[in-house]
């Protein structure tokens, strides 16, 4: 269920009461914060309900194809051991390939059926190939190849959305292979207002029947259902057994 504020003709403000969609489990518990809400399903795993907003959620997903110049044969994917990789982030530093970068989860959905060159470099449009020049990488690319161009490269891109809006979506659980080895007994979410963190950034607690407890990793306004669970080190002492997690602001 979900709290909706209203103004009635004699411009007084009311509660009303509006029905979510169903879970298809029995739902436990609710945590709820902004547009997003986490509950405990009767399976005892953990879903996701976000709320649809004016500007979709939106991620630009970016793999930069890498070529050097060899003599006698001009620009060749063929680079030299110290090099990044054919297909890099932009920094070079980490692979990949185009058709390699998956969607995060089934909640996700691709703006578009198949990966793109970038025609601008900086807002100066580029030809249809696509293609900026240096000395060397990392170095500063221009659109226009000069006789000192021993690197070039190009950047594919392709949108993601998060599409599971106005709906429940299931978060991953501990074990993907056998969800109910470990089922979750409490759920928090909060922490908006953490003095220093990223803008956007929720803090999702959990405690398990293990007695574990769980920090999502990665819950931001651009990513709803965050990236990993993290075990928090707590005492397991017979006495201190952790049943409940609450999360609150940091007072600077």
């Amino acid at each position: 269920m979900d709290l909706e504020w209203e103004d009635s003709a004699r411009g007084q403000e009311y509660i009303t009461w509006q029905e979510l969609p169903y879970l298809k489990v029995e739902v436990k518990q609710v945590s709820a914060i902004g547009t997003s809400i986490w509950a405990i399903g009767g399976d005892r795993q953990i879903y996701l309900f976000v709320h649809s907003i004016d500007l979709p959620i939106r991620i630009k997903e970016e793999a930069f194809e890498n070529q050097r110049w060899i003599p006698f044969e001009g620009f060749s994917s063929k680079l030299l051991p110290t090099d990044r990789p054919q297909f890099s982030s932009e920094d070079g530093l980490v692979k990949r390939i185009p058709e390699e970068i998956h969607l995060p989860s089934s909640a996700w959905a691709w703006e578009e059926s198949s990966w793109k060159i970038e025609a601008s470099l900086n807002g100066q449009p580029l030809d249809v190939k696509g293609w900026t020049y240096a000395v060397d990488f990392p170095a500063n690319y221009h659109p226009q190849k000069l006789w000192s161009s021993c690197v070039r490269r190009r950047k594919w891109v392709r949108h993601r959305i998060y599409a599971a809006v106005d709906e429940w979506n299931a978060v991953e659980p501990i074990n993907p292979n056998n969800p109910a080895e470990e089922p979750f007994v409490d759920v928090c979410v909060g922490g908006q207002d953490i003095v220093g963190a990223p803008n956007g950034h929720l803090s999702v607690w959990a405690v398990t029947a293990k007695g574990r407890v769980l920090y999502r990793q990665g819950v931001t306004a651009m990513c709803p259902e965050g990236v990993c669970w993290e075990e928090i080190a707590v005492s397991h002492e017979e006495s201190h057994e952790v049943k409940q997690v609450g999360v609150g602001s940091m007072v600077p």
